[in-house]
């Protein structure tokens, strides 16, 4: 019985070591990089450089509030519903990636800049 208790547990050990790399592995070549991919080609080349530099600071520091909160919502919600929180918030952040953002792929800056001009607000 021990020896079927401790087989259980390394599966169980390899299981969630194989899953988070595999959530990194995908996060690394989807989510990940679409912030820094997105902000080079949004902003003007004008105000691209303190644009970058105030969305990765409001980028990191939104990473630090769901670090320092993350204990606490488990308190509240229960782990389950903070992880269907933090899956839905991916969803909603692939819907609006799909919705929102122009297609960039084969345009030169200067072509995206333009495209996007006729759409700031400012």
């Amino acid at each position: 019985e021990i020896y079927s208790k401790l087989v259980k547990h390394r599966i169980v050990n390899w299981i969630t070591l194989l899953s988070m790399m595999a959530f990194v592995s995908a996060y690394s070549v989807g989510f990940g990089p679409m912030t820094w991919l997105v902000l080079s080609e949004i902003f003007p080349a004008a105000v691209r450089g303190r644009a970058f530099a105030f969305t990765n600071c409001f980028n990191w520091a939104a990473h630090l509030i769901v670090t320092f909160t993350f204990l606490n919502v488990i308190d509240t919600l229960g782990l389950s519903w903070t992880f269907l929180l933090y899956g839905m918030t991916g969803v909603l952040a692939v819907v609006f990636i799909y919705l929102l953002l122009p297609e960039t792929k084969g345009k030169s800056l200067e072509e995206i800049d333009k495209e996007l001009s006729g759409k700031r607000s400012y």
